[in-house]
């Protein structure tokens, strides 16, 4: 009764009843009756509210959110309840739960610690679900005790059934083993996922697996409450669906058209120098056209060498390249400068194509005077 009245005073009311008047502080004098004098508490127990009937998800969440508020205040003061079941907390309003019954607390409430040891072989605890660690000859102080008996009350709300033992006979857990008692709308609901994780780690047989602190659990809870983030499909199909609206887009249409005259620019390029190699000595070697700049620019590298040889070679580069709203043509040939050759409008890909023909045969020729007198030197 001493720890109880402790834990009660010092908590002040603050979502447990007040203490109004006791003697328990005579509670080592045995001719003394003891008694303990505190406010009522107006409504039903959280057992009458659920009565057998599973409360709505978003119900549930309140009740349990304003619990562990109240555990935490609790564990803030080094007060563990260690009594946590559907009976001992007073529903004021409909989310506005009342904690009462400390007679089982734990508490280090003044300068000196005063160890009130449970008698031998008693259990602490209550069957709504037994904890290992209150077993008769253990007796483990340890706030996540009560962080286990918040999450077992959200599911007493959520099945309208006490969960009873952390695991059965084949090691499932409460929250697997009475999963169809589960409202249809609880498992269908997009939480349901995150909320079955709360479940998983608070109904550890380990305790150290367990929820580490009434803050953690707060932020779990915390994080199904606001609007369900859109499942990763949806998010996908969103973005391609916009991605195709901006594909779509004349501008958009516009460069893919670019884009292809440019491809077909640096192709043309490339089969002029094939047709005239075609059964000589020579090879080709490289890589493009390839679009490059995010898409406004088309590349090709290539060179020229003795079939059969890696040396010596000639390369060769061309290159266009999208300018406000026309095209660039540029040639490079073994390391000189890019020169220019060709300007025009990015809407003429007839024009552009006579020119790369044109370019492509003096490129060529060019290539081989290059070739040539690099075979002469070689050759000496």
């Amino acid at each position: 009764m001493h720890q109880e009245a402790e834990a009660l005073s010092a908590l002040d009311g603050m979502q447990v009843p007040r203490v109004l008047d006791t003697n328990s502080e005579s509670w080592q004098d045995l001719d003394t009756n003891l008694y303990i004098v505190t406010e009522w508490i107006d409504g039903p127990t959280l057992a009458e509210r659920v009565s057998g009937r599973p409360l709505p998800l978003d119900a549930a969440l309140d009740i349990a959110q304003a619990v562990l508020t109240a555990v935490a205040r609790c564990h803030r003061m080094n007060i563990s309840h260690r009594d946590l079941k559907p009976d001992n907390v007073i529903m004021q309003g409909p989310s506005e739960p009342i904690l009462v019954d400390f007679g089982m607390a734990w508490s280090k409430t003044s300068d000196t610690e005063r160890d009130f040891e449970t008698d031998p072989g008693q259990e602490l605890g209550n069957r709504f679900l037994r904890l290992p660690e209150h077993v008769p000859g253990r007796h483990l102080r340890d706030d996540r005790s009560d962080l286990t008996m918040v999450v077992a009350l959200l599911f007493y709300m959520l099945t309208g059934q006490a969960p009873r033992a952390l695991r059965d006979v084949r090691g499932r857990p409460p929250h697997e083993v009475m999963k169809d008692s589960f409202e249809k709308s609880t498992l269908d609901d997009p939480r349901w996922r995150r909320l079955r994780r709360v479940f998983h780690i608070g109904f550890q047989e380990d305790i150290e697996m367990r929820h580490a602190s009434a803050q953690r659990l707060v932020s779990l809870l915390g994080d199904l409450m606001p609007d369900v983030t859109p499942a990763p499909d949806s998010e996908i199909r969103a973005e391609l669906d916009r991605m195709n609206e901006l594909l779509s887009s004349s501008r958009a249409v516009q460069l893919a058209e670019i884009r292809q005259l440019q491809l077909a620019a640096g192709q043309t390029f490339l089969d002029v120098f094939r047709t005239h190699l075609e059964g000589s000595e020579f090879a080709l070697g490289g890589s493009g056209p390839t679009l490059t700049e995010g898409g406004l620019a088309c590349e090709l590298l290539f060179f020229i060498v003795m079939a059969g040889a890696s040396h010596p070679k000639v390369i060769f580069e061309h290159k266009t390249t999208l300018s406000g709203r026309g095209l660039v043509a540029l040639i490079r040939v073994d390391g000189q400068e890019l020169a220019e050759y060709y300007r025009g409008s990015a809407a003429d890909g007839e024009t552009l194509n006579e020119a790369v023909k044109q370019c492509a045969g003096g490129v060529l020729a060019q290539v081989l005077r290059l070739m040539r007198a690099k075979l002469t030197e070689y050759l000496e």
